[in-house]
């Protein structure tokens, strides 16, 4: 990926791309991707945060 383009905007326009091809169809991928739409955001948080806070605190001590 180009150093220049903001890695947020690419995974914006990458979630816009999925909506709009699955906008009207009933396959399976439509399917799963509305499941996610509907998760709890709790549970996101609280599944993936202390990941990648651990990843974070391993590359800090890595760095002494």
């Amino acid at each position: 990926m180009c150093p220049s383009f903001p890695f947020a905007l690419a995974v914006f326009l990458e979630g816009m791309a999925l909506q709009a091809m699955t906008k009207g169809q009933d396959g399976d991928f439509a399917r799963s991707l509305r499941s996610w739409s509907f998760i709890d955001p709790h549970l996101l948080l609280f599944t993936f945060l202390p990941i990648l806070l651990f990843g974070d605190a391993m590359a800090v001590l890595m760095e002494r």
